[in-house]
């Protein structure tokens, strides 16, 4: 096998995922390359050996059946195991279904390797049977590609967009923090951290200002305090009035007089 392959495949200006080049390299004991900024994606799968990525301060070690991710604008350099140095396949692609990857928790995981040989066979000039349409079959490919990267994102990177979710769907009812981590099976601290880490305030927070703002909007639409406290999630009238005063500086009944003398 030769030490380094390029594969070219022509731009077709695809819409969702538009491949570019693709390639296979034997790399030889501690090859190093970058740091290098792209305006591509660029994903690296190690056939066998092992190496290291390193990105964003980070390092990481990828081995067989692993892959690496780099996005547009993303400084990055990587390198061979002086041991058991890689050998990788690589393509470059665009997109915009390509830009979901950068929600990725990590730029390190697995793939497929039967995936992976398909879409390595694909790239190859001796590849029967795809002529002039090369492209366009990289292209299924590589959808599959994306799709087992989403689907394999850690599940708990999911758990506080549900949490958000729910609590815009749902906090007209009497739920709570614990009721929702028992909803997604969750210990409620573990969940709470989830939550506070990707959106910066708690979940206790997030859920009075979703039923703050949305009683705010039931008592400039006409409704009366008791009304909006019961449609926003108080049980408690007194207890709602003292959270809207403490968000809104003025009391919910004062708030729908001011808005009622708008124009």
């Amino acid at each position: 096998m030769e030490q380094k392959q390029d594969f070219i495949l022509v731009d077709r200006g695809l819409h969702d995922l538009n491949p570019l080049t693709m390639g296979t390299e034997v790399c030889k004991p501690g090859y190093r390359f970058g740091p290098t900024v792209r305006p591509y994606y660029l994903l690296h799968y190690v056939l066998s050996g092992k190496g290291r990525l390193f990105i964003k301060g980070k390092v990481y070690t990828i081995e067989a059946g692993g892959y690496f991710l780099i996005c547009p604008g993303e400084a990055a350099t990587y390198e061979a195991d002086h041991e058991d140095p890689w050998h990788y396949f690589w393509i470059h692609f665009t997109g915009n279904l390509a830009a979901r990857l950068e929600a990725l928790p990590s730029p390190v995981g697995t793939l497929s390797r039967a995936t992976m040989q398909e879409l390595y066979q694909a790239a190859r000039t001796d590849f029967p049977g795809w002529e002039g349409a090369r492209e366009e079959y990289v292209t299924s490919v590589l959808h599959r590609i994306v799709a087992e990267m989403l689907v394999n994102r850690p599940s708990h990177a999911h758990y506080a967009r549900r949490a958000q979710t729910y609590i815009r769907t749902m906090y007209m009812q009497d739920i709570s923090v614990e009721s929702i981590a028992q909803s997604l099976s969750l210990n409620r601290r573990y969940l709470s951290r989830l939550f506070k880490a990707r959106y910066g305030v708690t979940m206790q927070e997030y859920l009075v200002t979703v039923r703050l703002e949305a009683a705010a909007k039931l008592l400039s639409d006409g409704y009366s305090v008791a009304e909006s406290a019961q449609l926003c999630g108080y049980r408690d009238q007194f207890n709602f009035s003292k959270m809207f005063h403490r968000r809104y500086g003025v009391s919910p009944r004062d708030f729908a007089s001011k808005k009622g003398e708008q124009p």
